[in-house]
């Protein structure tokens, strides 16, 4: 019988820019700061500390992502999981 060989999966990186990742810390800041009002004026946070502050929004994307889990990559469909194993055999058989 001929194996065929499993195809790794890959840890995904986050990247700030990835609209879904970016939108993931964004929303986080929101719901943390809520929305800052100036006069008559309502602002998301995430919007003022990326227009005002982009090096602070940056190491707190950075920070932000440290604490979550790692995140795999099917190497067939490009699934997202968050565990390796499941990753690999998302589209793949496991050897018994």
């Amino acid at each position: 019988m001929n194996k065929t060989e499993l195809k790794p999966a890959a840890l995904k990186e986050y990247d700030l820019d990835n609209s879904d990742d970016k939108a993931m810390y964004d929303e986080m800041l929101n719901e943390v700061s809520g929305e800052i009002k100036v006069g008559c004026l309502t602002f998301d946070a995430s919007r003022i500390v990326e227009e005002l502050d982009p090096t602070a929004y940056r190491c707190g994307f950075n920070d932000y992502v440290d604490s979550l889990d790692e995140r795999w990559e099917c190497p067939e469909c490009s699934k997202i999981h968050n565990d390796e194993d499941d990753a690999t055999y998302c589209c793949q058989e496991r050897e018994e």
